[in-house]
C-alpha cells in the first residue's frame, strides 16, 4: 500500500515541535519581573547574584538593582534578562578599577537606566566608562552590558543583558575568590 505523504507536512510538523519545546539554556528568573514593568522593579539589594555574575566589581560596600525579564513568559524558550544596578565601590576597588584600565567621559547621564535605579543615581554624577574595562568583564562581549564609573563618589553603574558567572576565577591580587558558576 502507497502512501501519500508530503514533505512540507513533515517540515511544518518539526517546526512545530521545535516552536512548542523551545531552544538553548534557561536562565534562573526568579524574582525578575517582565519588561513591561522595567519602570516599577523593585530593587534588591542582595549581594550574591552581583558577586557572582561581575566579580571585578570587587568587594563592593553595597549593591542595589533590578531584574528584568525581556521575553513575554508566556511563550517557550529562553528567557532573556536583564540586570541593571548601582553598586557602592569600596575606596580600595574605586582605586584599583581607576588605575587599571583606560577611562574617558562618558556621553549621558546614566538615565537610561530601568525607571527604579534612576533615583539611586546621585546628584552631579562625572560619569566614566572604559572599553577594556567592557571587554573584560563581558568576556570579549558574550553578553551585551554597558559599565559607568564615577572614582570621585566610588559608584558604578550596571545595565547587562543575559550576564553569565564568568568560569572558575583564579586568585585575584592575591585574595582568594570562591568559584563562580
Amino acid at each position: 500500500m502507497k502512501r501519500n505523504r508530503k514533505p512540507g507536512a513533515t517540515i511544518l510538523a518539526g517546526a512545530m515541535v521545535v516552536a512548542l519545546t523551545g531552544c538553548g539554556e534557561a536562565q534562573d528568573t526568579a524574582g525578575w519581573v517582565p519588561a513591561k514593568e522595567r519602570a516599577e522593579a523593585q530593587v534588591r539589594q542582595d549581594r550574591a547574584p552581583v558577586e557572582r555574575r561581575f566579580p571585578a566589581f570587587g568587594e563592593f560596600v553595597r549593591a542595589r538593582w533590578v531584574g528584568v525579564s525581556l521575553n513575554n513568559p508566556r511563550l517557550p524558550g529562553p528567557t532573556d534578562v536583564e540586570m541593571a544596578g548601582v553598586v557602592d565601590l569600596s575606596a580600595r576597588d574605586a582605586e584599583r578599577l581607576r588605575t587599571r584600565y583606560e577611562w574617558r567621559e562618558a556621553a549621558g547621564s546614566g538615565t537610561a537606566l530601568p525607571g527604579a535605579v534612576t533615583p539611586l543615581l546621585p546628584e552631579g554624577a562625572h560619569w566614566r566608562t572604559s572599553d577594556a574595562f567592557d571587554r573584560e568583564v563581558t568576556r570579549d562581549g558574550s553578553y551585551s552590558a554597558t559599565f559607568r564609573v564615577d572614582f570621585e563618589k566610588r559608584v558604578l553603574t550596571f545595565d547587562a543583558v543575559n550576564p553569565a558567572a564568568p568560569p572558575a576565577t583564579a586568585p585575584a591580587q592575591g585574595r582568594a575568590r570562591p568559584p563562580f558558576g
